[in-house]
């Protein structure tokens, strides 16, 4: 007996419907095949995931680990070829947080945006403020309401 899979001709990611005209019964085989040939083509990393799942590549631990750590990575840009096919030595130098504290988060629409802006160095740079009183440059708002401003010490003299 034959299993047969459904699988769309053209990729939901790419625009793809589930109209029964965009769908089409493969083998496991094929159906490794077309993920194969999609991953090649455009770096999808579910392709990735789904050509080494269908030909028992990796096991399905294995796959939902992975869709935890590319999910959950800040700034992730879940189109692109994951970190091990990059030729990128190791995670860290992709702009990873050292802890596990992000994987398997569920980000919201706004939050997702704000994570694919671009960032100096991994991290938006602190505000810069300037004391009256002392003439000296801080960063950040609550060290400068803290020390600074009307609470400086030099205030008055």
């Amino acid at each position: 007996m034959t299993i047969y899979h459904k699988h769309h001709i053209i990729p939901k990611y790419l625009g793809g419907t589930d109209e029964p005209s965009n769908l089409i019964l493969l083998t496991i085989e094929e159906h490794a095949a077309a993920h194969e040939k999609l991953y090649n083509e455009y770096g999808n990393w579910e392709d990735y995931l789904a050509w080494k799942g269908l030909s028992g590549h990796i096991s399905k631990d294995e796959i939902n680990k992975i869709k935890l750590s590319e999910a959950g990575k800040k700034g992730a840009n879940l189109s692109a070829k994951p970190w091990w096919t990059n030729g990128i030595k190791n995670k860290r130098s992709i702009n990873c947080p050292g802890d596990d504290w992000h994987k398997g988060r569920i980000l919201s629409e706004v939050h997702k945006l704000y994570y694919k802006q671009p960032r100096p160095y991994g991290r938006v740079p602190k505000k810069k403020y300037h004391c009256q009183h002392c003439n000296k440059i801080v960063g950040g708002a609550s060290n400068f309401k803290r020390w600074h401003g009307d609470n400086c010490k030099e205030k008055g003299k």
